[in-house]
């Protein structure tokens, strides 16, 4: 069987939920979102792209059954739970929630916003860290040929081999690319990419 297309979800498509202080972006089925042919992408059962204002953000909460990957864009992100830490920009930590765990999410500033990202994965998909990969004007990024691979746009622009423009907050699935490259925009980009 030909390695599948890869599959653009564009930003405009997120499910949104809000609340007071926060603007969640969800890339799969959650909550009231349900639709069955977007649960998820090989072990990656939720993307979120999170918008917390100054001092609000998630109280302590229940996970179970996933592992939770979260990377700060922009912002400090006061963690709590088993391991508290104020993560900052450019920072990943990780949540082993196999067996269940109580955390929260705050930001940490009373005046700056506060952005990250945050994946859940199935467990015992092993700690693979995601890439962070910054590109400039026209730079390339080799698409890579595992089974999964999940791109999105954190800043900034670019173009598959397609022809197929990606600008900030639209991501690509691709399943065994045989070949090809994003290519930044003329004000380059800022990729997360997880490879699985």
């Amino acid at each position: 069987m030909p390695p599948a297309e890869p599959v653009v979800h564009r930003s405009a498509d997120r499910f949104v939920t809000r609340q007071p202080g926060i603007e969640s972006r969800h890339s799969f089925s959650y909550g009231p979102h349900y639709d069955p042919a977007n649960i998820s992408f090989g072990p990656l059962l939720a993307f979120n792209d999170e918008r917390i204002a100054p001092g609000a953000g998630f109280p302590e909460h229940r996970h179970a059954a996933i592992e939770i990957a979260t990377y700060v864009v922009s912002g400090q992100l006061a963690h709590g739970g088993p391991h508290p830490s104020v993560l900052r920009a450019g920072e990943t930590a990780w949540l082993d929630a196999a067996g269940g765990v109580v955390h929260s999410e705050i930001n940490a500033s009373a005046l700056e916003p506060l952005r990250f990202l945050q994946s859940w994965l199935v467990p015992g998909t092993g700690r693979v860290e995601p890439l962070l990969v910054p590109l400039a004007d026209r730079e390339e990024f080799p698409l890579p040929s595992n089974a999964f691979v999940h791109v999105f746009v954190v800043d900034g622009s670019g173009e598959l081999p397609s022809g197929a423009r990606l600008d900030a907050g639209d991501a690509v699935r691709c399943r065994e690319v045989r070949s090809g490259s994003f290519t930044a925009g003329p004000d380059g980009a800022l990729l997360h990419v997880w490879v699985l």
